[in-house]
């Protein structure tokens, strides 16, 4: 059975309307009509069984027929915080991370990170929040996960790592507590070599 995202306030008591680029979907490449049946979620938990009621010009409403549970969530809060990289492979990573249960992302601008245009950041928020609702629909996620935006320095005051103390061996920090909701892993190679003249590498 498709199935589609909608805003929560696109549903009225037990009537869901569709429009945009979700609508066209439907009617345009999928080529369903009235009578049909679809899978809706909300992005917050929200999991319906739907069937077409009423098709008009680029909209169409779907009546709610039951609310099923899914099992698709992880139980643990996963935050995910990754540096700005290139484009392509911050989309795949972005993908992967919904795709695997994370339930918070975080994107960093840090010193090593390339130079961006930062008016260019709102449109990107868009860009990845669709990845996002892509992702959720293609493995069965009933919940969108948050993605945010950060400045290395505003990161440190936000709440997300509020009340953790830092902690662990050289080369890896992480959020520490019963259950972290950060890790901070990074790898460096060494300029000089061991004693067989290669690189050694120190995480």
């Amino acid at each position: 059975m498709p199935r589609f995202y909608i805003a929560p306030e696109q549903i009225r008591q037990d009537r869901a309307e569709i429009n945009g680029a979700e609508a066209r979907h439907i009617l345009r490449v999928l080529r369903l009509g009235k009578g049909d049946e679809l899978e809706l979620f909300d992005g917050m938990g929200g999991l319906w069984k739907a069937r077409i009621e009423n098709v008009e010009r680029g909209r169409l409403v779907a009546k709610l027929l039951e609310q099923r549970s899914h099992k698709t969530e992880s139980p643990l809060k996963i935050t995910l915080v990754q540096a700005l990289i290139k484009a392509d492979k911050l989309e795949l990573i972005i993908k992967g991370a919904a795709e695997l249960g994370a339930s918070h992302i975080v994107i960093l601008r840090t010193a090593r990170a390339r130079r961006v245009i930062t008016s260019d950041f709102e449109h990107r928020l868009i860009r990845w929040r669709k990845l996002l609702k892509q992702a959720a629909k293609q493995c069965g996620r009933a919940r969108l996960p948050q993605i945010e935006f950060f400045c290395w320095e505003e990161f440190w005051r936000c709440e997300i790592i509020e009340n953790h103390s830092l902690g662990g061996r050289a080369g890896t920090r992480y959020a520490g507590s019963t259950n972290p909701g950060c890790l901070f892993w990074e790898k460096r190679l060494t300029r000089t070599g061991g004693a067989d003249g290669r690189p050694r590498r120190r995480v």
